[in-house]
């Protein structure tokens, strides 16, 4: 009998408080590899707070946190924590008047073979091929002010893979884009599936629908309450604040 392999990001019992408001109480997501899924609550459930903690910028109070089944890097390896998972955050993190090849190797610029601080062709040829690699369809030489929306966060996206990751959290990313715009993403994000990449997309509950066309399944899990112990296939998880009521399970078509 074949063992099935751990889940790709997996949360247990997470307690999270600040003083004396408890943000998260005994939370669970497991993210397994084949799939994406999705994490929606109203404001105040403790999305954020969660998705702080996957991403290492917060040390939960109680829980444990793994990655392909081993404990979760120390907090001050960003390195490590770069290659196992990145965020696209709702609000842009692209510096506008650098160019797209500049924030794709932001930190990181490559140096000349005589050591001089940048080769500026170089980046330009990297960047191009990593654009290309993850079928992102912007100049290189462009300065990042001028992208749409969705060309930000797709150039985000590249720049968390040229890193490593291939598990991308997606917080509101169609919270600024029109419906073709959201489409266009969407789509671009199930190629990224095929490719290997998998991705957690944030939304409150009350855009939950629109997330969940592109999801293939949902199922339950709680902020107060232990997450399902074994989801199969993509699944929306349900953050809900303490005394609401837990969002019903139901069924979507197929899609990131």
């Amino acid at each position: 009998m074949t063992r099935e392999p751990p889940p790709l990001v997996e949360a247990r019992g997470i307690t999270k408080r600040y003083g004396p408001t408890v943000a998260l109480r005994d939370a669970g997501i497991a993210v397994r590899t084949g799939a994406s899924h999705g994490l929606v609550g109203r404001n105040g459930a403790g999305k954020s707070t969660l998705v702080a903690i996957l991403t290492g910028l917060e040390r939960p109070d109680a829980g444990t946190v793994a990655y392909d089944g081993e404990p979760a890097p120390a907090p001050a390896d960003r390195a490590a924590w770069d290659r196992r998972v990145a965020c696209v955050h709702q609000r842009s993190m692209v510096i506008g008047e650098l160019t797209v090849a500049e924030n794709l190797f932001l930190g990181r610029r490559p140096v000349t073979s005589r050591g001089l601080p940048v080769s500026w062709r170089r980046l330009r040829r990297e960047a191009r091929a990593l654009l290309d690699t993850w079928g992102v369809p912007v100049p290189e030489n462009a300065l990042a002010r001028v992208l749409s929306v969705e060309d930000a966060k797709m150039v985000e996206i590249a720049r968390a893979l040229s890193r490593g990751t291939r598990f991308i959290i997606l917080d509101e990313p169609t919270a600024q884009l029109d419906g073709r715009a959201a489409a266009r993403l969407f789509g671009h994000m199930r190629r990224l599936q095929d490719a290997g990449v998998r991705a957690c997309v944030i939304s409150p509950v009350g855009s939950a629908c629109g997330v969940r066309g592109h999801l293939p399944a949902v199922a339950g899990g709680a902020c107060d309450r232990k997450a399902p112990e074994r989801p199969r296939g993509g699944a929306t998880w349900a953050l809900r604040q303490r005394g609401e009521r837990a969002c019903q399970a139901s069924h979507a078509r197929p899609g990131i």
